[in-house]
């Protein structure tokens, strides 16, 4: 039985307020299938400006979203998907760095394609990940919240305000485990929980509770980037 959007976003707060260290998502699917979807039609309007310098840069993003897609299920036709969307992704910056712009465009299309085929793969239930390692690097991580930040704050509509602050919410939440300190932990728990917050007021139509706590979100990361206290 799938669960809708409130359901996930109850799911997701009690998974954040029993925090135990360990990895457990806290999106679902659909809004994580929604940003992969966001940040490919990104990479495309790249490919179709030549700007192959910055198309370079979506091929780790698309890598690490691919990879939290992937974590929230566990089927094995599902992780076999969402693996073949990775290792697609990875080779988009080596073409751009070769300036082989019609390699480039051959793996979006892949992408692409991969993705609308999950669609109608069973997710299975996603499962906690004690030895969760995001993988990545800083710069790649902040590209991919800063992105999700501003599509949940330019939604047109509550479900797509609520779908991009639950994407947001799961990058925080595996952010937090790209460093072992105590202080990146903090912050990234905070971003996750002002971001799942967000989602619920979205999806209960106060708009402006959403969007006061996606600046919360936002003011957040921003601090941990900054090592802020």
């Amino acid at each position: 039985m799938r669960l809708g959007l409130l359901g996930l976003l109850v799911v997701g707060l009690v998974a954040a307020a029993q925090d135990t260290g360990g990895y457990k998502p806290v999106a679902g699917p659909g809004p994580m299938r929604t940003a992969v979807a966001a940040s490919l039609a990104a990479a495309r309007e790249w490919l179709a400006q030549k700007d192959l310098a910055s198309l370079a840069q979506a091929g780790p993003e698309l890598e690490l979203l691919a990879r939290l897609l992937a974590a929230q299920g566990s089927s094995p036709d599902w992780l076999k998907g969402t693996a073949t969307l990775e290792d697609l992704a990875r080779k988009l910056a080596p073409a751009c760095r070769a300036k082989d712009a019609a390699r480039a465009g051959e793996i979006l299309t892949g992408y692409g394609e991969q993705l609308k085929a999950l669609e109608t793969v069973a997710t299975g239930e996603a499962k906690a990940q004690p030895g969760f390692k995001p993988g990545g690097g800083v710069k790649t991580w902040m590209l991919a919240l800063d992105f999700a930040y501003h599509e949940a704050k330019l939604g047109k509509s509550p479900d797509k305000v609520a779908e991009f602050a639950l994407a947001l919410a799961e990058e925080a939440n595996a952010v937090q485990f790209l460093r072992p300190d105590a202080k990146w932990r903090a912050h990234s728990q905070q971003v996750r929980d002002h971001a799942l917050q967000a989602a619920e007021a979205a999806q209960a139509k106060k708009s402006d509770d959403a969007k006061a706590l996606l600046q919360k979100a936002f003011e957040r990361c921003e601090a941990c980037h900054q090592n802020k206290k």
